[in-house]
């Protein structure tokens, strides 16, 4: 069956423009994603998990998520934490 309705919507065609060399958000191994994904790990740990944390225990929050974010690829995150004791 055919769309009886005469009028479509025309998008006009879009082209993004390069973007300039120093604006790239790719530096050799640094992404601008990396930055981005840890600070949202971060707000749902807090948001989710803590809902609240104090000054007191930031660092030691931040902490925790660096550790986790850090071992994202390790097949056994559990021992490499335990295996400076």
């Amino acid at each position: 069956m055919v769309d009886p309705a005469t009028r479509t919507l025309r998008l006009p065609s879009f082209r993004q423009p390069p973007m300039a060399s120093w604006a790239s958000p790719v530096i050799g191994a640094v992404h601008t994603h990396t930055i981005e994904d840890f600070w949202s790990i971060i707000k749902r740990g807090v948001v989710g998990t803590f809902h609240k944390v104090s000054k007191k225990y930031l660092p030691i929050h931040v902490a925790e998520f660096q550790f986790s974010y850090n071992s994202r690829e390790n097949a056994d995150p559990f021992r490499t934490a335990i295996g400076g004791c």
